[in-house]
């Protein structure tokens, strides 16, 4: 017996919801799924990032996106509460005195500072008793160091030495790569959630790209190709959608609700 046909108001929604519906639908789904506090988002639709895509949103909204604008142009990693947790631990790490306040401020020592807090977060990452707790590490901390990046491009050293930081960011290359080779449920991803290991991947891409480019061709770091528009603002919402906190990096976005962010 087949089924009966669906109803003409379930038909209606069903035609009514865009691909920029349906990825919300999953998002938020598979936040209830593993509790998860917050979401980090790693990738916007910038101009920069798909200017096709971009001109479709900006001539008829959300409802125009087709389902390869929104897959390819936003990237998020769902954050548990370890994870919430150690980002704001290596974000103390990495500012120190300065964590808290409204604004940081740094000069070119910072690059030297960086050098220490490689190490630190590198060994800490290293003394993990687990894959998960040691994915969380190397993520809080690549997070932290990616949204204050002041010590990327006006670093102190040598011209013919290169920056300081180039053997912590090759060694944190490396674990990222070896690490990423583990399955998602040794590195406590849990199967509901579909978004994280694409959006760390997202993120460590951008990394290496700018890293690389403020290293003027001294700094290496292992893996994961080009960024090829990744890019945008590194933004904490929590599960209501609202903004947590947001760490600017470079260029107007739009944010996973459409809003343009300045």
């Amino acid at each position: 017996m087949s089924p009966p046909p669906p109803s003409s108001s379930s038909t209606v929604q069903q035609q009514q919801q865009t691909p920029f519906d349906a990825f919300n639908a999953r998002l938020q789904a598979a936040q209830a799924a593993i509790q998860s506090p917050a979401y980090i988002q790693v990738k916007s639709l910038t101009q920069r990032n798909d200017a096709s895509a971009y001109a479709r949103l900006q001539s008829g909204g959300q409802a125009a996106l087709t389902h390869d604008d929104v897959e390819n142009n936003y990237k998020v990693i769902l954050m548990t509460q370890r994870r919430d947790d150690m980002y704001e631990s290596m974000a103390k790490l990495v500012l120190g005195e300065q964590y808290g306040m409204g604004f940081s401020m740094h000069t070119s020592s910072f690059s030297l500072e960086m050098e220490s807090h490689f190490e630190d977060a590198i060994r800490m990452a290293t003394r993990a008793t687990d894959l998960a707790t040691r994915f969380d590490t190397l993520l809080g901390f690549t997070l932290a160091a990616r949204d204050h990046n002041h010590w990327m491009e006006d670093w102190e050293g040598e011209e013919d030495e290169g920056p300081p930081f180039q053997a912590g960011v090759a060694q944190l290359g490396r674990m990222w790569n070896t690490l990423l080779r583990e399955t998602d449920e040794n590195l406590g991803v849990l199967s509901a959630d579909t978004f994280t290991r694409q959006g760390v991947t997202c993120m460590l891409r951008e990394f290496k790209e700018a890293v690389e480019d403020g290293g003027e061709g001294m700094v290496t770091f292992p893996a994961f190709g080009n960024a090829t528009g990744a890019g945008g603002y590194s933004t904490i919402y929590g599960t209501n959608g609202n903004y947590v906190r947001i760490y600017p990096m470079h260029g107007n976005a739009v944010d996973i609700t459409g809003a343009e962010i300045r």
